[in-house]
């Protein structure tokens, strides 16, 4: 097998090691990391799923918030041990709920980063090696998991922000040389609970290790052939789908690998190349486990490709191994492509060089990150107040309007102007109709609800191009007592609430 040597200068390297040689100074490191992660990524805990995650929280805190459609506050499987969780931390520091998930936030970082670490003391004879990896994966781990729709770690808490790192500790202990079993279910069982689809993907690529490392082929077949009769079975013993979750699948275009864009395919296809080479030719600070490592996630990448282009279709005649996701195991490819390429770093003559590399992709996703967040505070911290001038207005509903009020607005809400992807519910703490995107997602995991994401997405349907006639007319129809609407809608409705590109009103 070919490899390179590259010499290291020795001070450094010495120094690091004393640096990190202490438990104490293993922490202040991983916590330094933390807060630059914080700071190059940015919180932002209504947004996206940080919002549903967020609302299903303070319906558990308060049950009788979402009086009339509560089926969207807390419909993800994951969501209600991670809300009862967040209840009970609640209940038992008496700390707002927006401290809890900020501080459970940093938890989730510093927790993400000690399980990285963990794998690369296996997998990295280099101390410096494995500080370059970690200092790699904190400047870019906003960075898109290809075309998945999701991202290394995001920059709000979810369960998966808490369920991956616990996998993660179940994966290092995988690779030790004698793994303790107990210690790696204890590990994997609230990794589970928090997030089924993380730990399955985690799972599986323990297997693949343990396959590979017994030197047994016929075992690494086994569980290839595993993996394929399980979707194969799922496929053909799923439910028949009715219309209505139909559409919410398909919505989900990146379920399907056959929808994506060129660069979002590529985007699984380099990823396993490059893994691929650096196992091929590995640097000496690379050890056997961490060829192992990289083995293990090669052969899950493709199994789980085959998976997708096989089974995950949008005519296909049901949609249940699409909404398993298995392409979320690439989540783990980019975890450790990011590891093995910060090592290379520490590699080099002047390691001064590989800090600029890593300084200058942090700057680029800083910059990314405000492109994406361009009209809301790049921190959002429990004691600032709110910045995006809809969270204001839905900060408004909430203080303002009924507790058993039922909100309607443009269904597409979240891709608005000056919107920034932020939930209403929340924020307002009311009642909704379903949007497409947010709500869509829940839809197409719960197909008891799917019914009522479409029914109401129709409702809204060109809700600020209406006339009151019509749109009063149609609101009844759904109990809403109220909508947000945009200043080019044509309305005499009362609205209490104007505010630059928001206008709040009640339904007579």
């Amino acid at each position: 097998m070919a490899t390179f040597v590259v010499t290291q200068p020795r001070p450094v390297e010495r120094t690091v090691r004393q640096f990190t040689a202490s438990p104490s100074g293993r922490v202040l490191a991983l916590a330094v990391l933390t807060l630059a992660a914080l700071v190059i990524h940015g919180y932002h805990p209504y947004s996206e799923d940080g919002g549903i995650y967020i609302a299903a929280a303070e319906h558990a805190l308060q049950p009788q918030l979402f009086p009339h459609l509560s089926q969207f506050a807390d419909a993800h499987v994951s969501c209600l041990f991670f809300s009862r969780m967040m209840t009970g931390i609640v209940t038992l520091t008496h700390l707002p709920l927006t401290w809890v998930f900020f501080l459970g936030y940093l938890a989730a970082i510093y927790l993400t980063l000690s399980g990285l670490h963990s794998i690369l003391q296996t997998c990295l004879r280099s101390e410096a090696a494995r500080w370059f990896g970690l200092l790699l994966f904190t400047a870019i781990m906003s960075m898109p998991v290809a075309g998945t729709s999701i991202i290394m770690a995001d920059p709000y808490l979810t369960s998966r922000s808490l369920g991956l790192p616990m996998v993660l500790f179940a994966i290092a202990e995988a690779l030790q040389d004698r793994p303790r079993w107990m210690r790696i279910v204890i590990f994997l069982i609230p990794g589970s609970l928090l997030h089924p689809l993380i730990a399955a993907c985690g799972i599986y690529l323990i297997a693949l290790i343990v396959a590979l490392r017994s030197g047994s082929r016929a075992m690494v077949y086994g569980v290839i052939a595993f993996a394929l009769a399980t979707s194969t079975a799922v496929h053909w013993l799923a439910p028949i789908e009715s219309p209505a979750y139909s559409d919410a699948a398909v919505s989900r275009t990146y379920w399907f690998l056959t929808r994506w864009s060129w660069d979002e395919i590529v985007g699984v296809i380099a990823p396993i190349l490059l893994l691929w080479a650096l196992d091929r030719f590995r640097p000496t600070t690379f050890t056997n486990t961490f060829s192992i490592f990289l083995r293990a996630l090669c052969l899950g990448g493709i199994v789980t490709i085959v998976v997708n282009l096989l089974f995950a279709h949008p005519d296909s005649g049901n949609h249940l191994v699409a909404s398993l996701q298995p392409l979320r195991f690439f989540t783990f490819i980019y975890l450790a492509m990011a590891l093995a390429l910060g090592s290379l770093l520490a590699l080099l003559p002047r390691r001064i060089v590989g800090g600029f590399i890593i300084a200058a992709l942090a700057a680029f996703l800083f910059l990314v990150q405000r492109n994406i967040y361009p009209n809301t505070a790049h921190l959002e911290l429990p004691w600032r107040a709110l910045s995006n001038e809809w969270e204001r207005a839905f900060l408004w509903v909430r203080e303002h309007t009924p507790q058993d009020a039922v909100f309607a607005m443009d269904s597409d809400y979240h891709n608005l102007p000056g919107e920034d992807t932020h939930v209403f519910r929340a924020i307002a703490l009311r009642d909704a109709l379903p949007d497409y995107s947010k709500d869509g997602g829940i839809a197409a995991v719960k197909p008891s609800i799917a019914g009522d994401w479409v029914r109401g997405v129709a409702l809204q349907r060109d809700l600020d191009d209406l006339d009151d006639t019509k749109r009063i007319a149609r609101m009844k129809l759904a109990g809403v007592t109220w909508v947000i609407l945009r200043p080019s809608a044509n309305t005499r409705l009362d609205c209490p609430y104007i505010d630059h590109d928001i206008r709040v009103c009640r339904i007579p």
